[in-house]
């Protein structure tokens, strides 16, 4: 339970951080997001999905 909430605090703090540092560019990339098709949304979604399943597995080897 401790690692599942270490890791919300991470990707929260993440989250976070790249408005608080980056503000034009966050805002810039919303903006960018919110003009997409919803497929390419689903696809960049996926890709994420994807990308962390991958890394899990590999952490966990």
């Amino acid at each position: 339970m401790t690692l599942i909430l270490t890791v919300i605090a991470f990707i929260l703090l993440i989250e976070g951080a790249m408005p608080a540092l980056f503000p034009n560019r966050y805002k810039a990339w919303l903006d960018y997001l919110s003009q997409q098709s919803p497929e390419s949304f689903r696809r960049l979604g996926m890709t994420f999905c994807a990308l962390s399943i991958t890394l899990l597995v590999v952490i966990n080897l």
